[in-house]
Parts: C-alpha cells; sequence; structure tokens
C-alpha cells in the first residue's frame, strides 16, 4: 500500500485522534479489530512511530471486542512504549498560551491564510478571551472559535491583524449570545437551574465583558 510505504521511508509519527473509533462499532464475531492490527504490522513493526490520542472510551471498546470475539490486545498492549494521562481540564495558562498562539498570528495574502507570524499580542487581548472560555464548558474551541471570529471582523475590515473592537464584536455580537441560547435549547424540560453563584451565566458576564472591551479599545 502506498499509505504503508510513505510511513516506511518517511519515518514520520503518525497521530490518530480520537483512536477508540479503531474499533469498529458494530464488530462481527471471530474477527479482529482490523485497523488496530494494522497498525500493529505494517508499522509499529516497521519502527514507524505512532501515538494514539483517545479518551476513556477506547479501554472500554477494547474490552468489548476481545468479550465479542477472542481476540486479545496483547500484541497492541506490548508495543506501547509510553503512555501519558492528561488532565480532565485545561489550566488557565494552558489557555493563554493557545490564546496568545492564535492572536500573534496575522493575514497572509500571499496564503490567503491567517499564517504569517506577528508580535506578541497585548496581554489584555489574551485575558479577554481567556476570561471569556473560564466560563464555557469547552474552555478550548471557546478561545479557538472566539478568534476565529475576531479574524472574520478584522478581515471584513481590511486589516491583517485583530484589534480590540474586533475580539469585542465576536464576544458580544455572536460568541455570548450564541452559547446563551445554545444553553438553554441544550436545557433539559423541567431541570432546574443550579443555585445562584454555582454557574456564571453568560447574560450576566456580558456587561463586564463589553466595560473591559471597551476600556481596551
Amino acid at each position: 500500500m502506498k499509505v504503508e510505504e510513505f510511513f516506511h521511508k518517511t519515518r514520520l509519527m503518525l497521530v490518530i485522534d480520537e483512536a477508540h473509533y479503531l474499533f469498529p462499532r458494530l464488530q462481527q464475531r471471530e474477527s479482529s479489530p482490523v485497523l488496530v492490527d494494522w497498525i500493529n504490522t505494517a508499522l509499529v513493526n516497521h519502527n514507524v512511530p505512532v501515538a494514539l490520542i483517545c479518551t476513556d472510551q477506547f479501554a472500554k471498546l477494547k474490552a468489548r471486542v476481545e468479550k465479542q470475539t477472542g481476540w486479545t490486545s496483547e500484541q497492541l498492549e506490548h508495543r506501547i512504549k509510553r503512555y501519558k494521562k492528561l488532565p480532565a481540564t485545561l489550566t488557565k495558562q494552558d489557555l493563554e498560551s493557545v490564546a496568545a498562539k492564535l492572536l500573534t498570528m496575522r493575514w497572509n495574502p500571499d496564503e490567503h491564510q491567517w499564517s504569517a507570524l506577528g508580535p506578541a499580542p497585548p496581554r489584555d487581548f489574551v485575558k479577554m478571551v481567556v476570561g471569556y472560555a473560564l466560563t464555557c464548558k469547552m474552555r478550548l474551541p471557546a478561545v479557538a472559535d472566539t478568534v476565529e471570529e475576531a479574524r472574520y471582523q478584522a478581515r471584513r475590515h481590511g486589516r491583517s491583524h485583530i484589534v480590540a473592537t474586533d475580539i469585542r464584536t465576536a464576544l458580544l455580537d455572536y460568541q455570548i449570545p450564541s452559547d446563551e441560547a445554545l444553553q438553554q435549547i441544550f436545557q433539559p424540560v423541567g431541570k432546574q437551574r443550579m443555585p445562584a453563584g454555582q454557574i456564571v451565566s453568560r447574560s450576566s458576564l456580558a456587561p463586564a465583558v463589553q466595560r473591559l472591551c471597551t476600556r481596551i479599545a
């Protein structure tokens, strides 16, 4: 196969996200997980580095396949050289690093994408993005979505870099209203909200964000 030949020659690492999908959802009896066996024999046996990024579902699906088919995971387990369990939630410092990296990028007219490296963003820009992300359940996507919307606003006004008003518009006109509406839609019928002080409402956050954005802008 061309894919195997490519990795054999280049020795590039193959990184597989959501690796629990390597186990088929509908597993036939007496049939081994083809993709897992392929990684073992076609890649790892040929010294191709492979990294699997997965959740706890990986172990659960592995156990189910073993029970249903008689396939055993010893061949996979003895090929695992290093295992690292990541924290369940990102720290504020992690989010700040990601936000700063994204906000550093400038629009590259030659490549038509945000791929040009610029100076470090103002600290207040990072503070605005991360401060909002900390109120969200999915913090990392909140950082990425806010910056993406701010980039859109910047390009809409012919700029190759993000300014404070772009972040303000991204948060107040798009992110906060959208997240608040989504939260309401997904709220189970009849379920009571948690007592005040245990959650941060997006709508209650908006005035504070607006004051900060106005001050910075």
